[in-house]
């Protein structure tokens, strides 16, 4: 998303637009439609130097995001792969975020901690504007996601209702997979009749790339 301004924001949105578009004035609605519009238009621009829209557009956008918030009560609000992120969608996000009307919404920021040095700088920009000088700075938490231990697995395995043992398997997947959640996951699609007899666990193609 980083070369598109606001493609993160327009894909968080996206889905709240849609299903509770009734609960959105119209003029709110109108309002946000910038942000449906960009990604698509600009996805296939060449790739350089993004040109951000006018500070009134932003004002704007900031408005009416604020009355969809208020609109739809929202109480959490997930923001995944925020590495990702362009710098229009963060400066934004950290604005609702920052916002004292709206301090009935908890935030959920999800990244990954090692990326490119430029999608760490802006996110850990941001994630220091919201811990500096905040009366309310303990409110904030860093939680760093260890991975699975067998029990974890094993709780993962039951809730995906695959049919197998999860007792036996956790062990065996925890050794193949180091408790990586993704890698557990990914392993299990490519399971054959072979490797649920006993033999030796795939490796996966998409994790060994990454």
């Amino acid at each position: 998303d980083a070369a598109v301004p606001y493609a993160t924001l327009a894909r968080l949105l996206r889905p709240l637009t849609t299903t509770h578009a009734e609960a959105a004035s119209p003029a709110v609605l109108q309002a946000l439609a910038p942000l449906d519009a960009r990604p698509a238009a600009t996805m296939g621009a060449e790739r350089g130097s993004p040109t951000l829209p006018p500070d009134g557009l932003r004002l704007a956008l900031m408005e009416a995001l604020r009355a969809l918030w208020q609109r739809l009560g929202l109480r959490v609000v997930a923001v995944d792969d925020l590495h990702f992120a362009d710098e229009a969608s963060l400066e934004l996000l950290q604005a609702l975020i920052g916002d004292e009307r709206l301090a009935g919404t908890a935030w959920l920021l999800a990244r990954r901690p090692a990326e490119p040095v430029g999608a760490s700088a802006r996110v850990g920009a941001l994630l220091d504007n919201l811990l500096d000088g905040r009366a309310d700075a303990a409110r904030l938490q860093r939680l760093r996601l260890q991975p699975l231990d067998e029990p974890g697995v094993a709780e993962l395995l039951d809730s995906l209702e695959l049919g197998l043992d999860a007792a036996a398997w956790a062990p065996r997947l925890v050794r193949h997979t180091g408790g990586n959640p993704l890698f557990v996951l990914e392993t299990l699609k490519q399971l054959q009749r072979t490797d649920v007899a006993g033999g030796r666990l795939p490796a996966s193609a998409s994790v060994e790339a990454l």
